[in-house]
Order: structure tokens, then sequence, then C-alpha cells
């Protein structure tokens, strides 16, 4: 590659990598729900009052692959836990 085609390249890359995105408008995966306000305690109440105790939930899998399920089920566990200290 010649020199001018550095001079040529090398801005185009920087100029592309420092436009600013915004993932929320353009579709991004979790664009379809719907965000949890964690500063309204009366919705932190009812979250902590369906959250499962972590000592209620089960792994099931080897070390390395381990997936957590709700007691007596066979359908990975995709909701909120609590846990005291």
């Amino acid at each position: 590659m010649s020199i001018r085609s550095y001079f040529t390249f090398i801005p185009l890359f920087l100029l592309g990598c420092a436009v600013d995105v915004d993932y929320d408008t353009l579709g991004s995966i979790d664009a379809g729900i719907q965000r949890i306000d964690l500063d309204d305690l009366g919705l932190r109440k009812q979250i902590i009052a369906q959250a499962i105790d972590d000592d209620k939930l089960e792994s099931k899998g080897d070390c390395c692959n381990e997936i957590i399920h709700a007691p007596q089920d066979d359908v990975p566990y995709t909701g909120w836990m609590k846990s005291t200290y």
C-alpha cells in the first residue's frame, strides 16, 4: 500500500469508530422489554416478594455448564432470585 492509501483509510477508520449509535432506537435485542424503575419502592418490594430464594434454586448440569432451575421444574429459571447474608 502506498502512503496515500494510509492517509485515506486511517482517518476514515477513525471517523467510523467515533460514531455514536443509539441501540435502543435501532431495534436492539431488548427493544421490546420495558425498563424497570428500581427506585420505585413499591415495585422493589413486589420483585423481592416474587423472587425465589437462592437456596431453593436447583443447579443442573456439570461444573462448567450449570443451568439454574426453579424447584421441581425442568425449564431454566429466568426470574429474580434473592439471597441474604
